[in-house]
């Protein structure tokens, strides 16, 4: 595929990735600022296609365009820990099956995916959530959020995205992925 196509797909497919992150359920009724959204799914789906690069390429501009278009509350903040969280999701599965290319391997790594973003998650909101959310410096109040809505949240995420690239992947490849190796 010529270089201009694959722009254009890796493009198109951010454009998707975005739009995916405009769907915004709450799953923590107490917690209702912590939404989950699909938008996930399309970068680790080209970075099991294609590898890290494609991938974090996507996530990047998929988050500028959500900076520039309906940025968070805490103006770049939730786009950082947005962008960690995405990395910390989709680079676990995208190095194991990139080494272990077959469905018991993409499931290690999705396995994998699901324990990093919840670690790397509770890491980032113990450490810098209190520095931007005044709410949060009462420890507290911080250990209750990080066990009743942290890990939850980053558990039934990183499961729920999981599955769905699980088993779409390969129709999903085939038909949107074709050509960008």
């Amino acid at each position: 595929m010529k270089t201009n196509q694959k722009i254009a797909k890796l493009g198109l497919l951010s454009a998707a990735s975005f739009l995916l992150m405009l769907i915004e359920i709450p799953l923590i009724p107490s917690f209702t600022f912590l939404k989950f959204d699909p938008s996930d799914v399309i970068p680790l789906m080209t970075g099991l296609y294609s590898g890290a690069g494609s991938c974090f390429l996507i996530l990047v501009i998929r988050n500028l365009c959500h900076v520039l278009l309906k940025p968070s509350p805490y103006p770049l903040f939730g786009e950082f820990m947005s962008l960690l969280a995405s990395l910390s999701f989709v680079l676990p599965t995208v190095i194991i099956y990139g080494k272990i290319h077959t469905k018991p391997g993409a499931a290690i790594g999705i396995i994998l995916s699901i324990g990093s973003l919840t670690a790397v998650m509770y890491l980032a909101n113990l450490t810098l959530a209190p520095l931007v959310l005044g709410f949060l410096k009462d420890p507290v109040v911080l250990n209750h959020y990080l066990c009743s809505a942290v890990i939850p949240f980053n558990l039934a995420k990183g499961v729920i995205n999981g599955l769905l690239t699980y088993f779409s992947y390969k129709k999903f490849s085939a038909v949107f992925l074709a050509g960008l190796r």
